[in-house]
């Protein structure tokens, strides 16, 4: 109920001060491509290195990108450009104007550099996260969330930007409606950036 409390919340327009409208959605192979390159923008004066604006690392300035994909038959994939903030102890990308989020908390407001540990619980005094995915289009509620042992997030510090990165961490499907093909793990990756506070 938290997380779908979160996600209405969000879509409703408490999304980052820099949100740029979503580059449409790019199918891509994972296992091959480099993530260092930002997806293009209409609007890029935040993330292009070239302007003055500019500072965040790899060109996410209050954005950031989720991949995920289910192993279903259909390979039910997710692939799309974020506004990624930080709301209490939450990190959270959110597809504007879409249904769809991804969470990470790690227990506390501002998690220290290095590696987590993501599963079912949060601790942040042993580098442990909870990641969670959530798609609530056509008025159902398909929810994945870690179990022990799912992966890895890793935090940076870079220019003042918390920056987050995370590959083929899994997650177990948890929502009501995750039923036939939606019953199913999830692999999910992300790349974002705070921008510091100003």
């Amino acid at each position: 109920m938290k997380r779908l409390i979160l996600l209405v919340l969000l879509t409703l327009g408490c999304t980052s001060a820099h949100a740029q409208t979503p580059a449409p959605t790019i199918k891509r192979d994972l296992a091959t491509e480099s993530w260092n390159d930002n997806l293009p923008a209409p609007d890029d004066r935040y993330t292009n290195p070239k302007s003055k604006l500019y500072s965040g690392p790899n060109g996410w300035f209050g954005t950031g990108r989720v991949v995920a994909e289910i192993a279903n038959p259909s390979r039910t994939r997710y692939d799309y450009k974020a506004s990624f903030v930080s709301t209490s102890q939450t990190f959270v990308g959110v597809e504007a104007g879409k249904l769809t989020i991804m969470t990470m908390d790690f227990g506390i407001e501002r998690p220290a550099v290095g590696d987590y540990k993501a599963g079912s619980k949060v601790a942040s005094s042993a580098k442990a996260v909870k990641v969670t995915f959530d798609d609530l289009t056509d008025k159902k509620i398909r929810g994945w969330a870690s179990a022990d042992n799912a992966g890895i997030v890793t935090v940076s510090e870079i220019n003042g930007f918390l920056y987050f990165k995370l590959r083929d961490l899994r997650l177990q499907p948890v929502g009501p409606h995750n039923t036939g093909e939606m019953k199913a793990v999830m692999t999910i990756g992300f790349e974002g950036a705070i921008p510091p506070d100003r």
